[in-house]
């Protein structure tokens, strides 16, 4: 007995011994996955403006700098900038609200820092890397407390060479790395649930304060938590009006307020305190929603009972999310497969999942929904599951009601982790299809109905061992494809949607084109030293002269040739070589540059025309690279397609008369 007890520890200490070095080889891979993207790709759109809203925070305790997003992550990033200093220029800042000054400084700080910015950029990125370390090290501790080792080997897995986690986490906006923290203190909350301790609860009340601090959607965990408690306790087998009244009962009661009382104080702390308990009625909101007004500007709870509220949170938090929500209000150009529109989709989200996640991942999905509704629903995990997946249910439910506007994929990123947790148990021992004490179902004890038990736990077990092969299938199928198409993740497609080459044609924005090209395009150049005048339409934050980028602009669509004859233009043929964003192409309106240096804001699809023409090459997967001939200029022309030259005289009228900024 002694000698076979002493095998099996071995054995399972083996086992524990190779899973560990496994997860340790992932992670592994996984950093340097994030390296490699974190220093081959410009800073993209947004993360200059998180930048001197992190050094903002640091050096001036404000936080009216991108105050829709909460601090943590930025002032992680920027804290190796602090270290080796940088140079800044803040004239631009304190521009009102509504106006989103960072949108303004953050051109500036690139402009004073020029090359340097990338660096800096490179390292701010760095800094962020163990955030998605944990979330990985997460989505394998929960999956394998639930599921088994390998399930959560499988999880990790999924995580590590997830393109869309890969593509945020290496940049420092905050979305895969709040998605990291999130899950992390989701886990420790289930696992207070499980067995609720002081020390648990204190750890989950920390976590939950740095998810607050990390991404504003994370305020659903506010009312969700509550309601998941009570779930749990009503569905306690052992439930009874002497147990709601004994002192266990009201010690969980105290450590559950303990929780949501650290996290709160957690989340102020990251603020300094900063504009906690101001009273309701003194906020002044922008957005209809909160100010009750069309137009913005005033406070619907004005005169009421709850203007005397006191709000226990900061009050940049507060305003952040009210500026989110008037963002969203002014309706923002949205696309979707060939048409913009200025609303919200409720099944946008849905289908940016379908064609931007590995078409191995979505399998995973079937198979093990499938295999849970014929053979091996389990209502003994059915709390464990509850607490997994109702955070990404509300979380997608949340975006996807959103009447105003739903453009980007990441805003659902942080539900992702708990779908993989989910998906990982195809590949434990839920599938087994056996009773609780380890031995075969059967039906009954007639030698008929042994025959048909017989029969079908053969077909179950046939049914577990084509799904293990088909998971096997999958898992390689998601690291390839990720690894094919590395290290280009921001603008990642499956092979459903066409691979990333065609992902402009489904989606734009953060989704395929976030400005994360430039340095493609600049190496790009290089290669090709024999055409000097290159047209280039760049989307992003980033000027190209900064970096050394030269460039011609871009010919224009206008409406027609009666508005060419008002400006007194003329109409060449702009026949060339011109690089163009796929934003730009998809009709998106936005900041651009032009040649001369200025910065200015296209207000409509000016370089639509792109569309009809087919791209000859690409930097990376975002700036598409076009060869205009005089054969496709005759064409558009039959089209009724027309353009202004950058050399026709009208053109400089035509940027002066449209092309203001906001």
């Amino acid at each position: 007995m002694n000698t076979r007890s002493e095998e099996g520890a071995s054995r399972y200490s083996s086992l524990s011994r190779n899973i560990w070095i496994s997860i340790s080889l992932l992670l592994a891979s996984h950093v340097g996955l994030l390296i490699w993207s974190a220093s081959v790709h410009s800073p993209n759109m947004n993360e200059p403006c998180h930048m001197v809203a992190g050094l903002a925070h640091w050096k001036y305790g404000r936080f009216d700098l991108y105050n829709v997003n909460p601090p943590l992550i930025r002032m992680v990033a920027t804290l190796p900038i602090l270290v080796i200093g940088t140079e800044t220029d803040w004239s631009q800042w304190n521009t009102p609200p509504p106006i989103r000054s960072e949108f303004l400084v953050g051109p500036d700080w690139v402009a004073a820092n020029r090359e340097a910015a990338i660096w800096q950029v490179m390292l701010a990125r760095f800094a962020c890397i163990p955030f998605s370390v944990a979330g990985a090290l997460v989505c394998f501790l929960w999956s394998r407390d639930l599921y088994g080792n390998i399930p959560g080997l499988l999880a990790c897995s999924l995580w590590c060479f997830s393109p869309a986690i890969l593509g945020n986490a290496s940049c420092i906006t905050p979305d895969a790395h709040a998605a990291a923290i999130g899950v992390a203190a989701s886990y420790a909350f289930w696992c207070w649930l499980q067995r609720p301790t002081w020390s648990i609860a204190m750890i989950t009340g920390v976590l939950l304060g740095l998810t607050l601090l990390s991404k504003i959607t994370w305020i659903l965990l506010l009312p969700l938590w509550p309601l998941m408690w009570v779930f749990w306790q009503m569905t306690d087998s052992y439930l009874c009006l002497e147990m709601l009244l004994s002192r266990s009962f009201l010690r969980n009661a105290v450590q559950f307020s303990l929780i949501v009382g650290i996290g709160v104080n957690v989340l102020n702390c990251g603020y300094g305190y900063d504009g906690t308990f101001h009273l309701l009625g003194e906020f002044k909101f922008f957005s209809s929603t909160l100010s009750g007004k069309a137009d913005g500007h005033g406070n619907r709870f004005q005169g009421t009972p709850l203007a005397l509220c006191p709000i226990p949170l900061p009050d940049q938090f507060v305003y952040g999310a009210d500026i989110q929500k008037h963002d969203h209000e002014k309706r923002p150009t949205a696309y979707l497969r060939g048409q913009t529109f200025n609303h919200g989709a409720w099944y946008f989200y849905i289908y940016a999942l379908l064609v931007k996640m590995p078409s191995g991942v979505i399998a995973l999905m079937i198979m093990t929904v499938g295999l849970k509704l014929l053979f091996a629903f389990q209502w003994y995990r059915l709390r464990d599951e509850f607490v997994l997946l109702a955070p990404s249910i509300i979380i997608i439910a949340a975006a996807s009601s959103d009447r105003d506007y739903t453009a980007h994929m990441r805003y659902i990123l942080p539900s992702v982790p708990f779908a993989f947790i989910w998906i990982s148990q195809i590949a434990g021992t839920a599938f087994k299809f056996q009773s609780e004490n380890g031995k075969p179902l059967s039906i009954g004890n007639s030698y008929t109905s042994r025959l048909i038990s017989d029969h079908w736990c053969a077909v179950r077990q046939g049914v577990v061992v084509l799904t293990k092969c088909l998971a096997t299938i999958c898992v390689l199928s998601i690291v390839g494809s990720t690894l094919w198409h590395a290290p280009h993740w921001l603008s990642y497609f499956n092979e459903f949607a066409g691979g990333p080459a065609n992902g402009y044609r489904h989606l734009a924005n953060s989704n395929c084109d976030w400005g994360q090209d430039l340095l493609y395009f600049k190496q790009w150049q290089v290669d090709h030293p024999e055409l000097s005048d290159v047209g280039l339409a760049y989307y992003g934050m980033f000027h190209p002269h900064d970096i050394g980028v030269e460039f011609i602009d871009v010919p224009v669509q206008i409406a027609s040739n009666d508005e060419l004859n008002l400006h007194g233009g003329c109409f060449d043929k702009p026949t060339g070589w011109y690089a163009v964003s796929a934003n730009f192409v998809t009709g998106h309106t936005s900041w651009g540059y032009r040649a001369n240096g200025s910065r200015v804001y296209y207000q409509r699809p000016y370089f639509g025309w792109f569309s009809r023409l087919t791209p000859v090459d690409r930097a990376g997967y975002s700036i598409l690279i076009y060869h205009v001939t005089d054969e496709d200029l005759k064409r558009l022309d039959e089209e009724g397609v027309r353009i202004i030259s950058p050399q026709c005289n009208a053109f400089k009228e035509q940027i002066e008369w449209e092309w203001k900024s906001p």
